[in-house]
């Protein structure tokens, strides 16, 4: 499994024939590049697999952190892609943290920073709902903030299902009215 991992890891990194050569370099391995294609192929299953059944996996519980503050923004990011038909690809990104701390002078870092990063945003959106629910205990004296500009990160309804979830939910959203 470790070879197949760095094979996978490689080829997005590389030609397919680059990391034949890699590897006959490294470790005295001669794969062929219908190799390398197998091997990126059946890690994309893997991968979709485990995405299927990630809620059936047996998993030691995670203990809860009872929190009083908790920020959650949400964003839309644009990439340039290759994809006949479509130049640019929609991605939607949330990072979830707890605040920031001075890492030192003039230099902040998020505290128990968690980032969810998706193409498709109703995904993204259950996965921030699940991670906040499985991570963090929260009562009627917890403050979630979001922050977004309204875009493909945090829609209407999205902010709606935190107020009936979590009683003290704030929003700052750019220059758009909530009516």
């Amino acid at each position: 499994m470790e070879l197949l991992v760095q094979i996978a890891e490689l080829a997005t990194k590389m030609p397919y024939r680059e990391v034949v050569k890699t590897f006959q370099l490294l470790k005295g391995i001669y794969i062929t590049k219908d190799t390398v294609l197998k091997a990126v192929n059946l890690a994309s299953k893997y991968y979709k697999e485990k995405e299927e059944y990630r809620f059936y996996q047996e998993k030691q519980p995670i203990a809860k952190e009872k929190i009083s503050l908790l920020y959650i923004e949400g964003d839309g990011i644009q990439i340039k892609t290759n994809q006949k038909g479509e130049h640019r690809a929609d991605l939607v990104h949330f990072v979830i943290h707890q605040g920031c701390q001075e890492e030192y002078k003039g230099r902040n870092q998020l505290m128990d920073k968690h980032e969810i990063l998706s193409a498709n945003n109703h995904q993204a959106r259950e996965a921030v709902m699940e991670y906040v629910y499985n991570h963090y205990k929260t009562d009627e004296n917890t403050l979630i903030i979001t922050n977004s500009d309204m875009g493909m990160g945090i829609l209407r309804m999205f902010l709606k299902n935190w107020l009936l979830l979590f009683l003290s939910t704030y929003s700052f959203l750019e220059s758009v009215s909530f009516e």
